[in-house]
């Protein structure tokens, strides 16, 4: 897949069409900003300590488990309908020998979610047209791995959006 002129390119915009409930074509632009690779996600664990006070920080450093590391996405979405809406993206990557792993535990639930709302206009939440929105993705891959493309899918149900994109992750 790698350099084939169907896939997306890191750091450019491209459309991703969906479709609504009602099927009605949802058009964004959508490109992939950073891409690295590593053991440490600064503030994206929630910490079990936290007691709602400012002693104690909401959020910790997250690690991987051992042999692994984080591939960590950052991107920008781009309403370009007319309507507010919301694009609710569900991420996963694809290694040079076909395998494919998604975010499955708290690299899905916990560290996407809090990177998010670090942004000023987190993705995910509903926009209106005109407006962009950042967002993170994490998936915990073994280290060492050779990464092909990320994917990105709508997470909505019936919807068969998906987007391959070539990506070159720093270390």
């Amino acid at each position: 897949m790698e350099g084939s002129d169907f896939m997306e390119k890191q750091g450019e915009w491209f459309i991703f069409t969906t479709t609504d409930d009602e099927n009605v074509l949802e058009k964004w632009d959508v490109r992939i900003d950073t891409v690295e690779l590593t053991v440490v996600l600064p503030k994206a664990k929630s910490n079990e300590g936290w007691d709602g006070g400012e002693e104690i920080p909401e959020y910790v450093d997250a690690t991987p488990a051992e042999g692994n590391e984080f591939l960590h996405v950052e991107y920008t979405v781009k309403n370009t309908n007319r309507q507010p809406l919301d694009l609710p993206l569900e991420p996963s990557v694809q290694f040079s020998d076909g395998e494919v792993f998604a975010p499955l535990g708290e690299d899905a639930s916990d560290y996407t979610w809090n990177l998010n709302q670090q942004h000023v206009n987190p993705a995910g939440d509903t926009q209106n047209p005109g407006t962009e929105a950042q967002g993170d993705f994490v998936i915990e891959i073994p280290q060492g791995s050779e990464i092909e493309a990320l994917i990105i899918t709508d997470a909505f149900m019936g919807s068969s959006a998906e987007a391959a994109i070539a990506i070159d992750p720093i270390s």
